[in-house]
């Protein structure tokens, strides 16, 4: 009786706050569905549909006369909440078309070019010509013997030949010569899932492109993709290199011209969210236009005196966000900032609060019902979280705030606003911050300093004019602005440089596990949600979840999806031997164990060595070796518990555990743990993830889709 009194009190402390854990619930069953290991069958989803039932069966029949009237309805909603999660999720993903195996030899490719990136030129290469990657919908592909298949139900992304001298245009069909590839699996068991993002994302694969490309027929149907990226180009052409390619990320959303070196630097110095549109410029470019709009009006008499010119600003700054959001390239972070920005014009309009909580769970709750994957999408968590710390420590901070405010003309013109600067970027990068580590794998703590000073300049500088460029382009006097816009960026590049190079400026952080990235989200949920000591539990919650990254066991050996990487933890040192061009894998690797590897030749030279793993011996067989030879070493074999090779090496060492590259073509990414009996444990990618739509045995299709033979 005493826990049911006390939960009814907790609860009805809350007040209207209940609300804002519908979409954290709807979230937890959509992540129960990702955290299954096999597709759920129908008489799950059926018992799942019970739930959702028997929850509005509960709140319906919990009338407030009923003790635990208010714990009973708010069981009833969590199960309906979560049931409806795990359906939504559930439903969309059987409802994306499958896969097809891509032919593994060169095709012919036909497809209309639904979008157009422009590519930096590579890293140590003197060829600085541009390279282009253009997404094709309505694909067809031409096999060897000239068959032409069915149109593939899923866009394919190929990177253009070099040298190409015809642009490619939105909405023109093309055909060319390519060689395609399946999504990459994971570079190891519970890395980073792109199959699963391209499931979802309706990509069925990359591919090179080894000819020209030959226009079939001209585009139609996307003038605003051709615009944006007409936009892009001339913002390229009048400010070349880093400057223009940062101009273009801001005005039109396009980052192929990003080069690796700026990527780093902004993101070493905790500046990267300035490249991805979202709240933040939405905010600049709605405040910018707003002050336009009212000063403008303020300008006439009749305006003033009879038109309600605040509203009519706050409206016409609302759509100049849609336009801006429209331009680059509506994206999920952009689209939830304008999600936001509408329901704070409509409350002030009807003369509600602007920013509040239940505005971010409505906003929330639309886009998970509407894609509910976004969840895992790491913009979509860190936009959510800065939101929801920024409305919470405001609420907090605003009667300090207005104190400070009554001081003084000089705290009320620039002290204040100054101060909320810099606040505005603590709270938002602490509340960033755990994702980012688990995310990126790597902690910098320069990053409020950097935010002080490249946020103020992007906001009163660098995309006032941008906007003005924008509004100049359609007549051809758009250089100035430009330029001066570029003055900026180059303040900002500076800034962010300095930092990225900054003693300690970036330090490695071990991936986490999507438990940890859970546990998180809801620690810091519950601590800027819950209202009452309860709270503090939320901050338990929240530093267990940043712990885990140095609990949860790590590998000591790795070995890529094929075969031709392999990584070893020895001595608390990691040695990874991987070809030079194999560069991701080699550096997923050392992201996601947070640690900077050594070559393996450094320890095993002549590729075939006994070295000690975790207190046991394996023998590493990764060169081109004569079996014969080996098994007459006897030697080689003793004590061995484990044997890797690229190839399959069974006969030698015959009584040790086998790793090979057979097993990894067959099964994927593998990793190997340690275990106190003094045996490994094997992983495979196939076995982390189970058996899923996104997983190649389950959700592909093994032959292309032709046509039907033509009946006689």
């Amino acid at each position: 009786m005493f826990w049911g009194r006390w939960i009814e009190q907790s609860l009805f402390r809350q007040g209207r706050r209940l609300f804002c854990w519908v979409p954290v619930a709807m979230g937890a069953g959509i992540a129960a569905y990702f955290a299954l290991l096999s597709e759920p069958s129908f008489l799950f989803k059926c018992v799942v549909a019970i739930m959702a039932f028997g929850g509005v069966v509960v709140c319906v029949l919990a009338r407030p006369r009923f003790p635990y009237a208010l714990t009973a309805r708010a069981l009833g909603i969590a199960l309906v909440s979560v049931s409806v999660g795990f359906l939504d999720v559930a439903v969309q993903a059987q409802r994306q078309p499958p896969i097809m195996r891509l032919p593994q030899q060169a095709v012919w490719v036909e497809g209309q070019i639904q979008h157009v990136e422009r590519l930096p030129p590579r890293e140590y290469v003197e060829d600085k010509d541009p390279r282009y990657r253009v997404v094709l919908r309505h694909v067809r592909l031409e096999s060897v013997e000239g068959v032409e298949a069915l149109p593939l139900k899923r866009v394919i992304r190929i990177t253009l030949k070099k040298g190409e001298k015809t642009l490619p245009i939105s909405g023109e069909a093309i055909r060319l010569r390519a060689l395609l590839r399946q999504p990459s699996m994971p570079s190891w068991p519970y890395g980073r899932d792109l199959q699963r993002e391209d499931w979802f994302n309706g990509l069925a694969g990359s591919g090179m492109a080894l000819s020209f490309f030959q226009v079939i027929t001209l585009g139609q149907g996307v003038f605003w993709g051709h615009w944006r990226e007409v936009l892009a180009a001339r913002i390229l052409r009048e400010l070349p290199g880093q400057n223009g390619a940062i101009a273009a990320t801001l005005l039109c959303g396009e980052t192929g011209a990003l080069s690796s070196q700026t990527r780093r630097d902004f993101s070493a110095s905790g500046l990267a969210h300035l490249l991805a549109v979202a709240g933040l410029h939405l905010g600049f470019v709605m405040g910018a236009c707003y002050f336009v709009l009212r000063r403008g009006l303020a300008f006439s008499e009749k305006a003033s005196l009879f038109w309600s010119c605040r509203e009519i600003a706050v409206i016409g700054s609302l759509l100049c966000g849609g336009i801006y959001i429209w331009l680059t390239g509506e994206h999920l972070p952009g689209l939830r900032a304008l999600g936001m920005a509408s329901y704070g014009v409509l409350a002030l309009l009807f003369g509600r609060r602007v920013l509040s909580l239940r505005a971010l769970a409505l906003v929330a709750l639309g886009m998970e019902l509407w894609c509910p994957a976004v969840i895992l999408d790491v913009s979509f968590q860190m936009s959510f979280a800065a939101v929801l710390v920024l409305i919470v420590g405001y609420d907090f901070l605003c009667p300090y705030l207005e104190k400070l405010r009554q001081k003084s003309l000089v705290w009320e013109r620039w002290g204040v606003p100054f101060l909320m600067l810099g606040l505005t970027s603590l709270l938002a990068g602490m509340a960033t911050l755990p994702i980012s580590m688990a995310h990126f794998g790597a902690f910098q703590p320069w990053f409020v300093v950097a935010n002080l000073v490249a946020v103020p300049i992007t906001g009163m500088w660098v995309m006032p004019m941008g906007l003005l460029s924008l509004i100049l382009s359609p007549f051809g006097l758009d250089t100035a602005a430009l330029w001066a816009m570029s003055w900026g960026i180059k303040v900002i590049r500076l800034t962010a440089r300095m930092m990225a190079h900054a003693p300690w400026a970036s330090c490695a952080v071990p991936s986490w596990p999507g438990w940890g990235v859970f546990l998180v989200m809801v620690g810091l949920t519950m601590v800027c949600l819950w209202q009452g000591k309860g709270r503090w539990m939320g901050g338990v919650i929240l530093s267990v979840g940043v712990g885990v990254a140095w609990i949860v066991p790590r590998p000591v050996l790795l070995l890529a999806p094929d075969a031709q990487a392999i990584a070893l933890h020895i001595e608390g040192n990691w040695f990874i031997g991987a070809p030079k061009a194999d560069v991701f894998i080699r550096n997923a690797w050392q992201q996601d164990m947070g640690i900077k590897a050594h070559m393996l030749s450094e320890i095993c030279p002549t590729g075939l060595c006994r070295l000690s793993l975790s207190r046991q011996t394996v023998l590493i067989d990764w060169g081109a070796h004569d079996e014969k030879i080996m098994r007459g070493d006897e030697s080689l074999c003793r004590d061995v518990m484990l044997v890797v090779s690229r190839e399959d090496r069974r006969a030698l060492c015959q009584t040790a555990q086998h790793l090979n590259g057979a097993m990894a073509r067959k099964e994927g990414a593998w990793a190997v743990y340690g275990q106190y009996d003094g045996h490994f444990s094997l992983i495979s990618d196939q076995t982390a993830r189970g058996a899923r739509l996104w997983v190649p045995h389950m959700g592909y299709v093994d032959v292309i889709n032709l046509p039907m033979a033509k009946e006689e």
